[in-house]
């Protein structure tokens, strides 16, 4: 189903798909990869403009879920109300996860993606158009603007 029109992270205009069950809305290696994108483009130096909540700044290869929560996700979801995937999705049949991922919000965004990169190889879950198989995982997939 689609929704409102925003602007997401990259500047774009994008039309938000409602997938109503979160459980539904899993995060594809490339959607993943392209936040990851957005979080490097926004750097100068080598250091990003945001800093964590004890005031470091934050480096792009040390961007933990917390930091992306907070700085990129927050952000682009406001005006919407919406999961990130629900923001970036252009088929929302497509973000069916097919796995559920456990990991700690402490560890870097990129760490998480090399982890995806090597379960998809070890289960071939690589779809013929290379964009991988919808993974779940919280903090992309539920709405951060409503409580639990």
């Amino acid at each position: 189903m689609s929704g409102r029109s925003t602007k997401i992270p990259d500047g774009k205009v994008a039309e938000i798909q409602h997938v109503p069950k979160t459980e539904e809305r899993g995060i594809a290696l490339r959607q993943l990869k392209a936040l990851l994108a957005f979080v490097h483009a926004s750097a100068t130096e080598g250091q990003l403009p945001w800093k964590r909540r004890d005031g470091a700044w934050i480096q792009p290869s040390k961007i933990n879920l917390y930091d992306c929560t907070a700085w990129v996700i927050k952000p682009a979801t406001r005006h919407a109300q919406c999961s990130y995937v629900e923001l970036v999705t252009e088929d929302p049949v497509s973000q069916k996860p097919k796995w559920f991922v456990s990991h700690a919000w402490s560890e870097p965004v990129s760490t998480f993606a090399l982890c995806l990169e090597q379960h998809g190889r070890l289960r071939d879950l690589e779809d013929k158009a290379g964009a991988g198989k919808a993974h779940e995982s919280e903090a992309k997939t539920r709405r951060q603007h409503q409580g639990y």
